[in-house]
């Protein structure tokens, strides 16, 4: 659980048929929430639009509204810009990517309604065990690539792959990708992205600058350097670091002798730092991590949007028991937790 945000909703708010019941986490694009939809007591996930650079939370805890009268420009096209993008993100059905169930505009901004995973994110994993073996890289990685993959055919770019923003599925351990908060639509592979969005050492260069151009290639670096935070345990040498001078070291060092070589290769093409160098589209990168095509020396990009992918077997089936055994362990943890606190409250109610 987070720290509360100094401009979360409050806890137990209710509108629209949902109920607000924790903060899961804000950046910078906005707030997401745990919820309940209280007609079919479901739990569900709720982004608020609501950018602490612009906007700010009324007096009444509840109004969203801009800062200063220059703010309000920038907040409206936020709004429908959010308003666009969770339009086609509900139209998305993939058994790895978050379901998007609804979108609407209140208290003077926009939320989109998602499912609440049960899990734990990679980032915690990671975090918590360390390095994984090869064969769970590859159980997390080829169905989300598939799901990766139907997001570039739909004309979007996710920008913000990351461990934390990959869950993996307490009932079956499948990945499934999470937060499009900073999700952008992009054109024929690329895409003027107006505000910065970066995750340090996940977010590629382009994404540090307004002008840069964006396209597959730049979710390609994040799904690299989330495979490399598998491999090592920790991120990335920051893009902007790295592209001033700064050494990190490549995959096929950090993970020598531990992992096959043609994982450690294609992991290192896609932490290209030039976009250039990197795969340009899924599909491309998919080929490099089976060793069906060279990870060597760069090749000259393409504008070629990732072909979409079906669901494949993995994306559907349980995966590695030791998946299973981790989330068991942090299900367990977390019940002897609210077990404890539990007991507490009740020794105090007894006390007072």
């Amino acid at each position: 659980m987070t720290d509360s945000h100094l401009n979360a909703l409050p806890q137990g708010y209710q509108f629209q048929g949902y109920r607000i019941e924790q903060e899961l986490g804000a950046g910078g694009f906005g707030i997401t929430y745990r919820a309940t939809e209280l007609l079919i007591n479901r739990p569900v996930a709720i982004k608020e639009y609501m950018p602490p650079a612009i906007a700010v939370r009324g007096r009444d805890s509840v109004t969203v509204h801009p800062i200063g009268p220059r703010d309000r420009e920038p907040f409206e096209l936020g709004v429908k810009r959010f308003r666009k993008e969770a339009q086609a993100l509900v139209a998305f059905r993939h058994p790895n990517i978050v379901a998007a169930y609804r979108f609407f505009e209140a208290n003077g901004t926009a939320y989109l309604v998602m499912a609440f995973e049960e899990g734990m994110s990679l980032g915690a994993i990671l975090k918590r065990h360390g390095p994984i073996t090869e064969d769970e890289i590859r159980e997390v990685f080829a169905p989300l690539l598939d799901g990766v993959a139907l997001i570039h055919k739909s004309g979007f770019l996710h920008r913000d792959i990351k461990p934390d923003n990959v869950v993996i599925r307490r009932a079956d351990g499948s990945p499934v990708l999470i937060d499009f908060g900073s999700a952008r639509q992009a054109t024929a592979g690329f895409h003027d992205i107006s505000q910065p969005v970066v995750s340090a050492g996940y977010s590629p260069f382009e994404q540090y600058a307004n002008s840069s151009r964006q396209g597959p290639f730049s979710d390609i670096y994040a799904l690299g350097a989330t495979a490399y935070a598998c491999v090592t345990g920790h991120r990335p040498t920051d893009a902007t670091d790295r592209l001033a001078g700064a050494r990190m070291m490549p995959a096929t060092e950090a993970g020598k002798e531990r992992y096959d070589a043609v994982l450690l290769r294609a992991i290192d093409r896609a932490l290209a730092v030039m976009a250039e160098d990197r795969p340009q589209s899924i599909e491309e990168w998919r080929a490099m991590l089976a060793g069906a095509t060279d990870a060597g020396p760069a090749r000259t990009p393409t504008q070629a949007a990732a072909a979409p992918s079906e669901p494949t077997a993995a994306s559907r089936v349980p995966q590695s028991p030791r998946w299973l055994r981790m989330l068991a362990y942090a299900a367990g943890v977390a019940a002897i937790a609210a077990a404890a606190i539990g007991l507490y409250e009740l020794l105090r109610s007894w006390g007072g």
